[in-house]
C-alpha cells in the first residue's frame, strides 16, 4: 500500500466531513489485513496474535477463506495496546514518526 493512501484514509476515518469520527480501533481495523500492519503483529510477543496474523495472510492468497470480522478486531486491538494509538499504529507501519506522519496526513 503507498503511504498516501494510507494517510488519506487516516485522514477519512478521524476528520470525517459527515458523520462522526471512528476510534482508534476502528481506524486501525480498516486496514489491517494490509503487509505493513500486519508486519507490525509479528513483532508482538503473542502466539495467539502471531498465529491470528498468519492465517490472515493465508486467507489472502486463497480464493475461498476470508478474513473475519472478529481476527481484524483481535489484531487491531493488539495494534493499539502495543503502540497506544491508531496514529502511532499507522506511523510506524510505514517507519515514521507521529509528527512526520500528521504532517502528511494534513498535506493530504
Amino acid at each position: 500500500m503507498h503511504i498516501d493512501y494510507a494517510a488519506e484514509a487516516f485522514k477519512r476515518m478521524t476528520q470525517p466531513q459527515h458523520g462522526p469520527a471512528l476510534n482508534d480501533r476502528q481506524t486501525v481495523e480498516s486496514l489491517v489485513s494490509y503487509p505493513e500492519f500486519l508486519a507490525l503483529t509479528d513483532k508482538i510477543s503473542d502466539e495467539k496474535i502471531n498465529s491470528i496474523a498468519q492465517t490472515v495472510r493465508n486467507a489472502q492468497k486463497s480464493k475461498y477463506a476470508k478474513v473475519t470480522a472478529a481476527q481484524k478486531y483481535t489484531l487491531a486491538n493488539a495494534l493499539i495496546a502495543q503502540h497506544g494509538s491508531a496514529l502511532s499504529v499507522y506511523a510506524q507501519a510505514f517507519g515514521k514518526t507521529q509528527d512526520e506522519f500528521t504532517t502528511l496526513v494534513a498535506s493530504v
